[in-house]
C-alpha cells in the first residue's frame, strides 16, 4: 500500500522466441498496456528508461541477421517499470566463425597473454567435423548469460571474469532446448567460483554459479533442468568449467589434458545415486556469454541446505551443512559433526560406540559413499571435495555425505585410496569405525550388495552408467574442442584423437578390471572375507 504506483508492468513480449536462427528475422516487441513505452539494447547492457547511450526506444521491428541478444523493458508514467526481458538469437553459422578478438571485447583478461575467444578453424573446417559442427552445437541444451560487458570484463575491480570471486552481478539466464521445448528466461545473480578463480590463471575457462533471489526476480528457479522426474526447484546452479583433466588445464601436466573426458565428476555422482545415496544431479550444456560461445559446461546442483531439504525433507534452515573440512560450515553448526568424531575416536566399547554412532551417522549410506570413492580411485579427496549434511530437527537427522568435485578419478585401474585418513574428513571417520566389528559386518554386507549379484560395480552395470555420460558429450565435445582445444597448444586436442583414446581405456581397461582390483584391496585390508558369501 505504500508504493505510489498505479500498477506494475509485466515484461514485454517478443514476436520471436529465443533460439537458433539462420535467416534474417524482424523482432517485434510489444506490451499489453496502452500508452506504455519500450526501451531496448542489443549490446548486453541494461536498458534505461530513456534513449541514452546504447538504449533505444522501440518504434519498428528490430532486424536480426547475426547472433544478437536483445534486452527490453516497459515503462509508463505512474507505473512500476517492468523486469527486463532478454532474448538471445543465435546464428550458428556465425558462431563457428567466432574470431580471435570479437568487437567490443578486451584483448587481455588480466594475465600474461591475450584472452581466448576463437573457434579454431582447424576443428571447424576439418574433414571430420565440418559437416557436423552445427548439429554438435545443438546436441545438448544451451544456456545464454547476458549482462553488461563491463560486469564481465571491466577493469578496476568491476568485471567478475577478470577479478575472480567478487560479489555477484545481475545477469539474464536463458535455457534454450535443442528440441524446441519451452525453456526459460530469468533474471538472477552470477558469480565466478572454483579453483580456477582462486588460483588465477590456472584456467582461462572459469566456472560460474547462478543464484536465484527475489531481489533479481524470483527466489527459486522452477524448471525441470534435470528432467521431469527429478527435482525442479532450485536456489542455485553451478555452471562448472572443470579445472582438472580438461583441455584448458593450465598446470604443467600434459597428462591432465590427455585425460580430458568431461564426464568424471558427474559419473561419481551418478554412481552414488544409483547406490541409493544423495549426490548432485547434473547434465551438460553449451554456454554463451553475451552471444559468444564459451564452451561445453557441466550444470549441476550444489549440495547445500536447499539441496538437502529438497532430497530429504524439512526446511533449509533446519540443516547443518559442512564442506571440505570439519570447520567450514555452509549452514547451521558443526557441533554435531565434531561430536560424531569424538564418538568414533572412542573405541573401548564397540557395542556402545556402534549404537551411539548410529544416531549420528546413516551408516549404510556412508559406507556406500566410501565404496564409490574407493572404486573410482579418488585421489583428490577427502582432505577436500566433499559435502555432508544433517537435519538438526528430525529424529532421523543423521549425517550423510555427498559426492563433490570428483575430477581426479578413473586415471589408473590399479589406484588404491583405501588407506586415506584425512583429519576431519570421511576417510578418518571410516578408518576409526572399521576397527569396530559391528561396523565391519555392515561394511562387508554393503560390499557384497554392490560387488556381487547384480550390484552396481559389476562391469556391465557400471559401464552402462558411464556410457550414459559418454553419450551425453560425444557430439558436444567437438564444439568444446573448437573453443578450447587449442588453449594450451597450437594443434587443438580433439574428440577423435585424445578424447576417444582415453575413452577406450576407460571402457576397455578400467571398468572391466576395476571391480576385482578394488575387491582384492578390501580383502587385503581385512575388510571383506576372502571367500564366497551366499546370496539369494
Amino acid at each position: 500500500n505504500s508504493n505510489p504506483y498505479d500498477g506494475v508492468l509485466s515484461k514485454p513480449f517478443f514476436s520471436h522466441e529465443h533460439g537458433f536462427y539462420s535467416d534474417q528475422i524482424l523482432v517485434d516487441i510489444v506490451t499489453n498496456v496502452p500508452g506504455a513505452n519500450i526501451f531496448y539494447t542489443i549490446d548486453g547492457s541494461i536498458p534505461l528508461t530513456k534513449e541514452e547511450g546504447s538504449t533505444k526506444e522501440f518504434a519498428t521491428p528490430v532486424p536480426v541477421s547475426t547472433t544478437t541478444c536483445i534486452r527490453a523493458l516497459v515503462t509508463h508514467p505512474g507505473w512500476k517499470t517492468s523486469e527486463i526481458k532478454t532474448c538471445s538469437y543465435i546464428y550458428l553459422n556465425d558462431v563457428i566463425k567466432q574470431p580471435v578478438l570479437p568487437t567490443g571485447f578486451p584483448a587481455n583478461w588480466g594475465h600474461t597473454g591475450t584472452g581466448d575467444y576463437e573457434m579454431d578453424p582447424d576443428i571447424v573446417n576439418s574433414a571430420l567435423y565440418q559437416s557436423t559442427i552445427i548439429d554438435d552445437l545443438k546436441s545438448i541444451p544451451t544456456v545464454s548469460l547476458v549482462m553488461d560487458r563491463e560486469d564481465w570484463f571491466g577493469s578496476g575491480g568491476k568485471g567478475i571474469y577478470i577479478e575472480g570471486e567478487l560479489d555477484e552481478r545481475a545477469v539474464s539466464a536463458e535455457w534454450i532446448s535443442p528440441d524446441g521445448e519451452k525453456g526459460f528466461q530469468v533474471n538472477c545473480g552470477v558469480m565466478v567460483v572454483g579453483g580456477s578463480s582462486t588460483r588465477r590463471w590456472k584456467s582461462d575457462k572459469l566456472s560460474l554459479r547462478l543464484k536465484f533471489k527475489a531481489e533479481y526476480e524470483t527466489s527459486e528457479l522452477k524448471y525441470p533442468v534435470f528432467g521431469e522426474d527429478n527435482i525442479s526447484e532450485f536456489n542455485t546452479l553451478v555452471l562448472d568449467a572443470r579445472l582438472n583433466n580438461a583441455w584448458h588445464y593450465g598446470g604443467g601436466s600434459e597428462q591432465q589434458r590427455l585425460f580430458a573426458q568431461y564426464t568424471r565428476d558427474q559419473f561419481a555422482c551418478d554412481v552414488q545415486n544409483n547406490m541409493g545415496g544423495y549426490a548432485p544431479l547434473g547434465r551438460h550444456v553449451h554456454l554463451y556469454i553475451n552471444g559468444l560461445y564459451w564452451g561445453m559446461y557441466h550444470v549441476h546442483e550444489r549440495p547445500d541446505e536447499h539441496f538437502a531439504s529438497s532430497n530429504l525433507g524439512g526446511f533449509p534452515e533446519h540443516y547443518d551443512v559442512i564442506k571440505h573440512d570439519k570447520n567450514t560450515v555452509v549452514s547451521g553448526s558443526n557441533q554435531s559433526y565434531l561430536d560424531m568424531f569424538t564418538i568414533a575416536d572412542n573405541t573401548q566399547n564397540p557395542a556402545d560406540q556402534f549404537e551411539e554412532i548410529s544416531e549420528y551417522l546413516d551408516i549404510e549410506n556412508f559406507i556406500d559413499y566410501m565404496l564409490m570413492n574407493f572404486y573410482v580411485g579418488n585421489t583428490d579427496w577427502a582432505h577436500q571435495n566433499w559435502y555432508a549434511s544433517r537435519n538438526n530437527t528430525s529424529e532421523d537427522g543423521r549425517w550423510r555425505y555427498h559426492s563433490w568435485d570428483a575430477e581426479h578419478i578413473m586415471k589408473d585401474e590399479n589406484a588404491n585410496v583405501t588407506g586415506r585418513n584425512d583429519n576431519g574428513g570421511p576417510t578418518q571417520l571410516h578408518q576409526q569405525l572399521i576397527k569396530n566389528p559391528l561396523y565391519k559386518d555392515v561394511f562387508a554386507n554393503r560390499v557384497h550388495k554392490h560387488f556381487f549379484g547384480n550390484g552396481v560395480f559389476l562391469p556391465d552395470n557400471i559401464k552402462e552408467i558411464y556410457q550414459n555420460r559418454l553419450d551425453d558429450v560425444y557430439r558436444a565435445v567437438v564444439a568444446e574442442s573448437a573453443r578450447w582445444g587449442d588453449n594450451r597448444r597450437e594443434v587443438p586436442y580433439s574428440r577423435d584423437n585424445e578424447w576417444v583414446t582415453h575413452r577406450n581405456y576407460q571402457l576397455n581397461t578400467y571398468l572391466p578390471s576395476r571391480r576385482n582390483i578394488v575387491l582384492d584391496q578390501l580383502i587385503d585390508n581385512g575388510w571383506y572375507p576372502d571367500g564366497s558369501a551366499p546370496y539369494f
